[in-house]
Order: C-alpha cells, then structure tokens, then sequence
C-alpha cells in the first residue's frame, strides 16, 4: 500500500481527534449546529451503508473496506447529534470515541503491512 495514504489516514484521524477537542471547547448556544451536522454525518453513514457496492472508491482513492463500521460510525454520529440537542457536557466525548475506533480499525485492517 502507497505510505501517502498513511499518512492521509493519520491526518484525517488527527483532524477527527481536533474536532472532537474543539466541539468540548465550543460555547453550548451553538451546539445547535454540531447537532445539525453530525445527523447529516450519521444518515450518511446508513446511506452509504445500506448502498455500498463492492468497487466502491473511497475518499483517498483506496477500495472502501471499512463499510461494515459505518453503522457503528452512524450510531456514534447520531448519538452525538442527540446529545449535543440537548446540550450535553459529554457530546465530544463521543468524537474522541469514535475517532479512536477509526484508527482501531484501521490498525485491525492493517497491522500486518506495518510491520
């Protein structure tokens, strides 16, 4: 596998990582938005889900192995999105988690080739 796509994987966990750190740092009146935003994110991921085809390209221009995670991807987004509704403290906490299952998983998927 090209080592530009590790890279781009480890950017788009990191960037994950800071959106997760600026939403616990972001004033509660607009957690409206992050609500907004990570239910568009959450139907997209059951979208995808549900109309996956087996070549399908991903955003790095790699085949999409991950479809199978999306629903987990889904339900933290939607559980996001309810908990920053309702302007809950724990609402980033649910993006650290889920940025850590993203890198999880790809380490599951790619552990023997980083050796």
């Amino acid at each position: 596998m090209n080592k530009i796509i590790y890279y781009l994987i480890f950017l788009c966990i990191f960037i994950r990582i800071l959106i997760s750190f600026l939403v616990k740092n972001l004033n509660k009146k607009y957690y409206y938005i992050v609500s907004i935003i990570t239910f568009i994110i959450s139907i997209t991921f059951i979208k995808n889900y549900f109309f996956h085809k087996k070549n399908d390209i991903g955003f790095f221009k790699g085949k999409v192995w991950w479809n199978n995670y999306r629903l987990i991807h889904a339900f933290n987004y939607l559980l996001v999105s309810f908990l920053a509704y309702k302007k809950n403290d724990y609402t980033w906490y649910i993006l650290l988690i889920d940025a850590l299952f993203g890198s999880y998983f790809f380490y599951l998927k790619y552990s023997t080739l980083l050796l």
